[in-house]
């Protein structure tokens, strides 16, 4: 598999998280990226990949959708 073919897969991938990521988080409360994980992964009843989502969050806050808190090992995510 060429690297172009892997990038247009991975695209494809967070595209299908961006939707339920979105309607999960909040204008008002806080919610680390780990509760965002478990939670699509009730909804679904499938495993999903942390680093898909994370990938997904760092997304909207580079297009300001969101924005996030680091404490040590913890990201905090909201709704701008």
């Amino acid at each position: 598999m060429s690297l172009g073919n892997k990038n247009t897969h991975q695209a494809k991938s967070m595209s299908k998280y961006e939707k339920p990521v979105w309607d999960l988080l909040s204008r008002t409360q806080w919610a680390s990226t780990n509760e965002l994980k478990t939670k699509i992964e009730r909804k679904t009843g499938k495993f999903v990949n942390w680093f898909l989502i994370n990938s997904v969050l760092c997304g909207f806050e580079r297009q300001k959708k969101v924005v996030s808190i680091r404490h040590e090992r913890i990201v905090l995510w909201k709704r701008i």
